[in-house]
Parts: structure tokens; sequence; C-alpha cells
């Protein structure tokens, strides 16, 4: 064995492995989507957009009624 050679300067810990570099890119990735979908509006979402324009009208005798 040669004395120029040096032993492997591979340190002993190498650091975090790829797959969790992009795991926490992807994570982060999607976070930032869904602000960016919050922020901007995501369009007109909750119960409301899936019943008719007289279901407020129902919902209110409904709730007058007494046993």
């Amino acid at each position: 064995m040669p004395k120029d050679r040096q032993p492997d300067a591979a340190p002993d810990h190498p650091g975090m492995p790829r797959w969790v570099k992009i795991l926490g890119v992807v994570v982060l990735a999607l976070i930032l989507i869904a602000l960016l979908l919050q922020f901007v509006g995501g369009g007109d979402h909750g119960p409301g957009r899936h019943q008719g324009r007289d279901s407020t009208a129902m919902y209110g005798e409904l709730a007058q009624v007494s046993p």
C-alpha cells in the first residue's frame, strides 16, 4: 500500500439521505400550494354551493318549529 494514498475522507455522518430531502421539498411545495389557494380564493366552497336557492328558507322554518 503506497504511503501517498490518503484514507477515505468521508465523514462519519454523511448527512440526510436523498429521499428525506426530496420528501421535504415535496411537502414544502404542497404547503405552499395550499396557502396560495387559500389566499387566491380557490372558488366558491362550502355546503351552500350544493343547495338550491330556497334551502335557507327551509332550514329557517325547521329551526323555528318547536315540539
